[in-house]
């Protein structure tokens, strides 16, 4: 049996702030859980574009 791939989404926040440049960012216990369970976490970017692909690909998803 193949290890599920789960979407997860990430924070977002533009320039400014932590850093001059736009930055992506997730807690690491959602990653843990879903490792220690079997799936493969997979970072879902703001690019609806790309999701759109993605999703059909996924076996399951982890909103933040």
């Amino acid at each position: 049996m193949k290890n599920p791939i789960i979407g997860i989404t990430l924070d977002y926040e533009d320039n400014g702030g932590y850093s001059k440049f736009p930055w992506y960012a997730i807690r690491e216990n959602y990653l843990t859980c879903l490792h220690k369970f079997g799936a493969i976490p997979f970072p879902l970017f703001h690019h609806n574009s790309v999701n759109n692909y993605l999703l059909k690909t996924l076996d399951g998803l982890v909103i933040t």
